[in-house]
């Protein structure tokens, strides 16, 4: 018995390419947001909006790592922080660096978390 004697069409039934691809980038997300709530073990500082307009100012090749000393600057300034003691997780950079070197984010909001070591970590705040 041929599908088309069933009442079927060929593509019932069939998870499209699309969606594949979509439904693995939610469990990836999902598996990120666990690892990240993993890592963000410690004392939260606060969370700052920061805002990167002074990057904007300069050269559009320089953009990105200008907005990254910003964002270093701020925290230090703020908190107190000795620059050898302030890390930004994995996520955060990714998310500074999306754009490329010409496109940061105009602002950014950002959670300090401080572990026991002293070390203060910056996470992308939660929305």
């Amino acid at each position: 018995m041929s599908m088309a004697e069933e009442g079927r069409s060929f593509h019932e039934g069939r998870i499209s390419t699309n969606e594949r691809n979509r439904n693995a980038k939610e469990e990836a997300e999902d598996k990120g947001m666990d690892e990240a709530k993993e890592e963000m073990e410690g004392e939260p500082v606060g969370t700052f909006m920061i805002s990167f307009s002074d990057a904007w100012k300069g050269a559009r090749w320089q953009r990105t790592p200008k907005a990254l000393r910003l964002l270093k600057a701020f925290i230090i300034r703020n908190l107190k922080v000795e620059p050898e003691n302030l890390r930004i997780s994995q996520d955060l950079n990714e998310l500074l660096w999306k754009g490329s070197i010409e496109k940061p984010p105009r602002r950014i909001r950002v959670t300090v978390i401080r572990d026991e070591e002293g070390i203060y970590t910056l996470y992308p705040a939660k929305k």
